[in-house]
């Protein structure tokens, strides 16, 4: 019997961001420009210093 419940790790969403632009083959600042931020704003996500995303994450699906 476990003592503590299974924690299975999540891929952060950072790590994720960067994985899809990368596919894209876009540069943080062709990214941000197409989502509408700066590539500061990309390089907070990608690197986990900034979490909040507003309404831009939702122009990925596009």
């Amino acid at each position: 019997m476990l003592k503590r419940p299974l924690v299975v790790k999540q891929p952060e969403i950072g790590g994720l961001i960067r994985e899809f632009r990368l596919l894209t083959g876009l540069t943080q600042e062709q990214f941000g420009a197409y989502l509408g931020v700066t590539y500061a704003t990309v390089n907070r996500w990608e690197n986990e210093r900034s979490h909040y995303f507003g309404n831009s994450i939702d122009n990925i699906r596009y």
